[in-house]
């Protein structure tokens, strides 16, 4: 007996074959964002740094500072002359922190005024510290300073007055003001002495 024949609608065969392809389609997709790319060798950067390390298994480390002083690339030495420059700095630092530190505290300001000196002694002068300093950007160094002078200020002020009362009550004692108009003839000449003549006294007197 024969298998009968079916005939299949062909609208259903187009709806079936695209909707197999919309459905390879999104399986594609899908596995293009979980399966890695593969990396191979060839794409990674040669490290001449990792070269380096291999070559110089070969030597001591005498040997390695005495071969690489035949190097003639003037821009390889500016390189290694600002490392050591950095290691030198900050040895240095290590040393005077060691040395202003008392009870694990640091004394940073005469750490600083030593730095300073040092600083000097190799030939920089105030005006180019001062000059350097003023590159200095943190806000809180400078809202500390500032502080600090407004302070001073009017400490200094403060000091100023104190003195000038001082100085007026002196003119003014008792064995030197027997009379009103000779107290009054003192003070005026203190004032001219001093350079502080208010503004308010007559010039006649």
């Amino acid at each position: 007996m024969s298998t009968p024949l079916y005939n299949v609608p062909s609208g259903d065969v187009n709806g079936i074959i695209s909707r197999l392809e919309r459905e390879q389609a999104r399986q594609r997709a899908v596995d293009r964002e979980t399966t890695p790319e593969a990396i191979f060798q060839t794409d990674m950067k040669h490290s001449y740094k990792l070269e380096c390390e291999l070559l110089h298994a070969k030597y001591e480390d005498d040997e390695i500072d005495r071969i690489r002083l035949g190097i003639a690339d003037s821009n390889y030495w500016q390189k290694d002359a600002d490392f050591a420059a950095h290691c030198l700095l900050n040895a240095l630092l290590a040393n005077l922190r060691k040395r202003h530190t008392t009870d694990g505290v640091t004394d940073f300001r005469s750490m600083s005024t030593e730095l300073r000196r040092l600083s000097e002694e190799q030939g920089q002068s105030s005006q180019q510290f001062r000059r350097q300093r003023d590159t200095i950007t943190d806000e809180q160094y400078w809202e500390t300073e500032a502080e600090h002078f407004k302070r001073e200020s009017a400490r200094h002020e403060f000091e100023t007055r104190e003195k000038w009362r001082s100085d007026l009550g002196a003119i003014l004692s008792p064995a030197q003001s027997e009379s009103d108009n000779g107290g009054e003839t003192a003070t005026q000449e203190f004032l001219h002495c001093r350079g502080m003549m208010p503004s308010v006294m007559p010039e006649e007197c």
